[in-house]
């Protein structure tokens, strides 16, 4: 189902620059005794380029063509599959709280026009 309202176009600098921000930290999952433990942290090296590439490539992909950026299903689809790609590379982070509510909280805040 698509809506009145969409999204404006962002330039891929701007997109990097929320890109980098996400990439910035990491939520750590652990377990003790069955319970899980979440610790946020700075990434490594290496942590960084993985949520940047995977967080990177969902922001191109809700800001390409006017269909994807008025559509509700679509964004879904794009924030849904970060947050599995992350789990995969990943497995360790909560893909959820590093990825997932990110995009989302850059979505709240994604110019719009009517």
């Amino acid at each position: 189902m698509t809506n009145k309202i969409i999204r404006d176009h962002m330039t891929e600098e701007e997109l990097r620059t929320w890109a980098r921000d996400i990439a910035g930290s990491i939520m750590i999952r652990t377990y003790d005794n069955g319970n899980s433990n979440d610790t946020r942290r700075t990434t490594t090296t290496k942590e960084y380029e993985i949520i940047f590439k995977i967080a990177f490539g969902a922001l191109l992909g809700l800001n390409y063509g006017e269909d994807t950026r008025r559509s509700r299903e679509r964004e879904q689809a794009i924030i849904d599959s970060a947050e599995f790609t992350l789990d995969l590379f990943i497995p360790e982070a909560n893909g959820y709280d590093t990825i997932y509510n990110p995009l989302r909280r850059w979505l709240e805040q994604w110019p719009r026009k009517i």
